[in-house]
């Protein structure tokens, strides 16, 4: 038995056996070392095919294991990669062939889950899901909805991408609301009697109608989502072209730490996400760690929505 094998980085989540998706087999190789990095959580990707073939699939692998695991770095990785690793592995079956490949890399570090059902601690979604099914429902989607392909294209590219000359977070945000926007829709309008268009409902009770709708009925996380929808939209779109301030937070700290400013509660910065929240806190104020936590909530508000609209 002979199989091609690929190998990809930036696997933080592994599997704790051997499994098949389909044509691919699945073998963790994330070396046992004391502190890993992000390109030693490796996955082994074998097929009986050719690598040609392979890589179509092994893309969609990716793709679909960066929206399971938000926390791994596989997407941008293997982006950076000009060619992924391939080998060729050969044994009786694919025990033999998984026993080489852990020797080969040491394998046993890194985290390691049942696939079978991974819990919503590991993925923020409403329930525990099986990666085989999830992968299944993910290309068959992928495959044959343009809508969901281009959904998923612009947020692997927004929350995937780490490189170091893309970091605008306000950009980023404003990618995510057009994803919002594009699933749950906009109110309609009609025209007034002077020529302009009105909606005819206002956004909060739209946007809990369809929230409801999409299978969302918590009303603190309805109301914690509309809220964070309605201040990024207000800031991430609109002030930070006119309201520079918060996106040079980390010189205006370190000028606060060398004034002796930043201890002792005279900094011009908050973190408080609260305040943010109930609106007690001008959008100029906003310190960049408290950017950084929003950005990291509407991604899972975003990637929850994708779930509900298309893969549940």
């Amino acid at each position: 038995m002979n199989l091609t094998c690929i190998e990809v980085g930036g696997a933080l989540y592994q599997p704790d056996k051997v499994g098949s998706l389909g044509d691919i087999w699945l073998i963790p190789a994330a070396q046992n070392t004391g502190a890993l990095e992000l390109g030693q959580c490796k996955l082994i990707l074998a097929f009986q095919m050719n690598e040609k073939d392979m890589l179509p699939e092994v893309n969609l692998f990716i793709f679909c294991y960066q929206v399971v695991f938000l926390r791994s770095a596989i997407y941008d990785y293997c982006s950076l990669q000009r060619s992924l690793l391939t080998f060729v592995e050969s044994g009786k079956d694919i025990d033999e062939i998984a026993d080489k490949i852990f020797k080969k890399y040491g394998t046993g570090g890194a985290l390691k889950l049942s696939f079978d059902e991974i819990d919503t601690f590991h993925t923020q979604l409403p329930n525990r899901i099986n990666f085989t099914e999830f992968h299944n429902c993910f290309i068959k989607k992928y495959t044959e909805d343009d809508n969901f392909k281009n959904i998923i294209d612009l947020f692997l590219h927004t929350v995937g991408t780490k490189h170091k000359y893309y970091d605008n977070i306000f950009q980023k945000i404003s990618q995510l609301q057009t994803i919002f926007e594009a699933i749950l829709g906009k109110p309609e309008q009609e025209v007034q009697a002077c020529g302009k268009k009105h909606n005819k409902e206002d956004w909060k009770p739209f946007l809990t109608r369809r929230l409801q709708e999409k299978g969302i009925i918590n009303e603190n996380e309805i109301d914690l989502i509309i809220k964070i929808k309605s201040i990024l939209n207000w800031s991430a779109r609109i002030k930070y072209t006119h309201n520079a301030k918060q996106l040079n937070t980390w010189q205006k700290t370190l000028e606060e730490i060398k004034a002796g400013t930043h201890f002792s509660g005279k900094s011009e910065y908050t973190t408080n996400f609260d305040d943010i929240l109930n609106n007690t806190l001008k959008a100029k104020d906003w310190a960049g760690i408290d950017w950084e936590n929003v950005y990291y909530l509407y991604q899972v508000i975003i990637k929850q929505l994708i779930y509900l609209e298309y893969l549940r």
